[in-house]
């Protein structure tokens, strides 16, 4: 007879938004005991040895990983990356390793959160559609191959555009009643800067109800910003460039989120919780079109 089995009552699937709540039985005597697992976490299916490990899987707080936590919702989640020539290799790695802990952490699935992305320089390198895939395997795969080296260049407009025109379309996944998020992350400004008008106006049209098939809403646009390590560090460049510059990158940022408060400054170092703040807030409350 095996030392250990589960009892009939419900299990309950650890998860992000949801309650945990596991008892098995234990026979250390030559009798059963129940014991409960602790709460947010579940019945290890493989162990062996409940007096090693209680048979009870670790909590994500246990592991160390509570602050990822978020609310499980339906959103279609669209990350539009700028890996341009400004950010170091190492701060891309980094970019790209929090998008995919932050993918780990939350529901994927056709009930849940889908996801599409794109890096983008002087031109846009999809990596990701809604339709692509509903599984995270599959999904940190595609995120494994962003590109991270596009041509010498930062063509938000660009960026803007392929997300409304074919990210947000139904043919490529997304999905009808159901909310969008775009997460915008950029270290500055369109560059060339004779493009920001171009920025802007895709921003606006990235918004517009008018822009999207019937039963799609239009995205809510959150922007997290980075230092520009590279501009800063620029000791030669004028200053009415640099007061030009600051210009053009203060009018752009104004105008990509859906409002002021959707704009979030962030290092390469805190984005982890940036992101997941944003999550945080997009689920919060959640609104179909017509609502």
């Amino acid at each position: 007879m095996q030392p250990w089995s589960l009892t009939n009552s419900s299990q309950y699937r650890q998860g992000v938004g949801m309650v945990s709540k596991v008892i098995y039985l234990h026979m250390p005597i030559e009798v059963y005991k129940t014991f409960p697992c602790p709460e947010g976490t579940s019945f290890k299916a493989s162990f062996r040895s409940c007096v090693a490990d209680g048979g009870c899987l670790k909590s994500y707080e246990d592991k160390g990983v509570a602050d990822w936590n978020t609310t499980a919702c339906g959103i279609d989640l669209v990350f539009v990356v700028d890996m341009s020539y400004s950010i170091s290799p190492d701060n891309k790695i980094k970019m790209k390793k929090v998008i995919q802990q932050l993918l780990a952490q939350i529901r994927i699935g056709p009930e849940f959160t889908m996801v599409a992305g794109l890096t983008y320089g002087a031109e846009t390198k999809p990596f990701l559609y809604i339709s692509s895939f509903n599984d995270k395997k599959n999904i940190r795969e595609a995120t494994d191959k962003m590109v991270m080296n596009p041509r010498k260049g930062t063509a938000t407009h660009l960026a803007l555009r392929e997300t409304r025109e074919a990210m947000l379309r139904t043919k490529n996944g997304r999905r009808q009643n159901h909310k969008a998020v775009v997460i915008v992350m950029t270290d500055g400004c369109t560059n060339p800067p004779e493009k920001s008008d171009e920025t802007i106006a895709e921003a606006q049209r990235l918004k517009d109800p008018e822009s999207y098939e019937a039963g799609v809403s239009s995205p809510e646009v959150f922007l997290m910003t980075f230092p520009n390590e590279k501009l800063d560090n620029v000791k030669d460049l004028a200053p009415e460039e640099r007061e030009k510059l600051e210009g053009i990158k203060k009018r752009e940022f104004e105008a990509i989120p859906s409002k002021a408060e959707n704009r979030f400054d962030a290092t390469f170092d805190n984005m982890k919780d940036k992101l997941n703040l944003i999550l945080r807030t997009s689920c919060k409350e959640i609104k179909t079109p017509g609502q």
